[in-house]
């Protein structure tokens, strides 16, 4: 409530107090004896009347926003300092002066080893036989060695390192390294990703050898043959000549020549081979063989279109067989020959059967091959061939005299239709035969069987006799070629010829 027109004036001497409606006023003091004016009110303007301020509470919130401003930029530097740290961790390992130190203590005589060796041995050719005759070399030249690395910078890349290592005195190889791993911080560790020797390193040890023999002739290198991927121009006629490079270890040289022959080398030195030269030799060839053989020259068939061939037929049969079948008892006479070669094969003849077939010299020269003899015609028809030998001895002796009589025993064996048979009987009756009065055989034998198709065989009928007649006595030894032709189911004489 405000009170207009008036103002408290207090008393010389003393404060002005505002009174706090809030606040319960003193009671009143007991009065002194000295008099004291009471205030006069004095009228004034209108004064408003004092508000009373409320006492506000006290609080920490600046302390501990301090507090709190502290804690994080502590954690803010200790969060930084952290990844500084792992940053210059991540950025140390990644530097190449870790990797030098990597290198300094894994790549030794044993990590190169094994570089050598997978390096070599796809390098080796297939004449190196003992692999660690042929590593020795490099392996020696990298051992008990000091080892040093040096970077090259004209090869490397943000990618890729790469290395020059040294063993000892010489520059051995090279290694590359990439980024392998994370580090973090957009850095890698860096590790091994390839190793190459260097050829400055290789070469030297390597060699290179040439071989120069004749054409007829097989080269063979530690006992492997060479074969003509390592072939190259040779200068001799009838020669030729292999280069083998890449060789590290010990090497043995042998020639063996198409006769078998293994020729010492006329020089070898400076890794240079040089063994004769044979010149090359035609041969000709002319046979005779049964018609359809089949001749093979060192186990090769000859073609046909290599043989001229000329159709021989056997004496016993002329003028018994018809032309239409002579070439199933026909011979045949082969020409041939080989040209530019070294050594004569060896000829070998089959007949159609796939018999092989001997041969034998006739008095011109010629080789005859000729089928193999029947054992099993000889079983059945020996017995035959010396009973018909015995009667047509008989008949020719003309024992006892009656020539009739003896062709009438030795009709019994023959084709009745053949030439031989008529001349027989013709000379029954033509002839003077001279009487004989015994003949003893000796010695008679039937041998020498050979088929010719289904219808025909041949023998050899030998004999040692003596005949006594009215004058004189006479020892005979003949031998006979006689010919059987099947007729009716029975073998049949169909013709004699006397061998010389």
């Amino acid at each position: 409530m405000k009170k207009k027109g008036f103002r408290l004036i207090s008393s010389p001497g003393r404060s002005k107090k505002t009174a706090d409606p809030q606040q319960p006023q003193n009671p009143p003091q007991p009065q002194t004896t000295a008099s004291v004016p009471e205030p006069v009110a004095i009228p004034t303007a209108s004064v408003p009347e004092p508000v009373a301020i409320p006492k506000q509470p006290r609080t920490y919130g600046f302390l501990i926003f301090c507090l709190v401003f502290t804690l994080l930029v502590l954690a803010g530097i200790c969060i930084g300092a952290f990844y500084l740290w792992d940053y210059l961790e991540s950025y140390e390992i990644s530097r190449p002066e870790h990797i030098i130190e990597q290198m300094s203590e894994n790549i030794d005589f044993d990590f190169w080893r094994e570089s050598v060796e997978k390096s070599l041995i796809s390098r080796l050719t297939p004449f190196e036989t003992d692999v660690s005759k042929a590593l020795e070399p490099h392996l020696s030249h990298i051992k008990d060695v000091r080892y040093s690395i040096r970077f090259r910078p004209e090869e490397s890349t943000d990618e890729l390192l790469v290395y020059t290592v040294r063993a000892g005195a010489s520059d051995i190889g090279l290694v590359r390294f990439t980024p392998m791993e994370e580090a973090g911080h957009g850095l890698y560790i860096w590790g091994i990703a390839s190793t190459e020797l260097l050829e400055s390193f290789l070469d030297p040890f390597s060699r290179s050898i040439t071989i120069t023999a004749s054409q007829n002739s097989q080269v063979e290198v530690n006992g492997i043959p060479v074969s003509d991927e390592y072939r190259i121009p040779c200068e001799y006629d009838y020669g030729v000549t292999y280069q083998i490079n890449n060789l590290y270890g010990e090497v043995s040289v042998v020639v063996i020549e198409s006769s078998g022959q293994r020729p010492d080398a006329l020089f070898a030195q400076y890794d240079e081979y040089y063994f004769p030269i044979t010149p090359p030799i035609s041969v000709s060839y002319n046979f005779i063989v049964p018609y359809g053989a089949v001749v093979y020259a060192d186990d090769e068939s000859v073609s046909s279109d290599n043989i001229t061939e000329t159709i021989v037929m056997s004496a016993i049969f002329k003028g018994i067989v018809e032309k239409s079948q002579v070439p199933s008892i026909a011979s045949a006479r082969y020409v041939f020959g080989f040209e530019d070669i070294y050594v004569e094969p060896v000829i070998t003849v089959t007949n159609s059967q796939g018999t092989e077939l001997e041969s034998i010299e006739n008095d011109d020269g010629d080789l005859i091959y000729i089928e193999p003899y029947s054992e099993t015609l000889k079983a059945s028809h020996a017995e035959t061939a010396e009973n018909f030998m015995r009667a047509y001895v008989r008949f020719s002796s003309n024992v006892g005299g009656d020539p009739n009589s003896n062709l009438s025993s030795l009709s019994n064996y023959m084709q009745r239709s053949s030439a031989l048979y008529r001349h027989l009987q013709a000379a029954v009756i033509t002839r003077s035969w001279p009487r004989t009065s015994q003949v003893t055989f000796h010695e008679l034998t039937a041998d020498n069987f050979k088929q010719y198709g289904d219808n025909y065989f041949t023998c050899e009928v030998y004999y040692n006799l003596t005949q006594r007649g009215h004058v004189d006595t006479v020892d005979v030894e003949m031998r006979h070629e006689v010919l059987f032709i099947r007729s009716n189911g029975r073998w049949l004489v169909a013709n004699v010829l006397a061998l010389d």
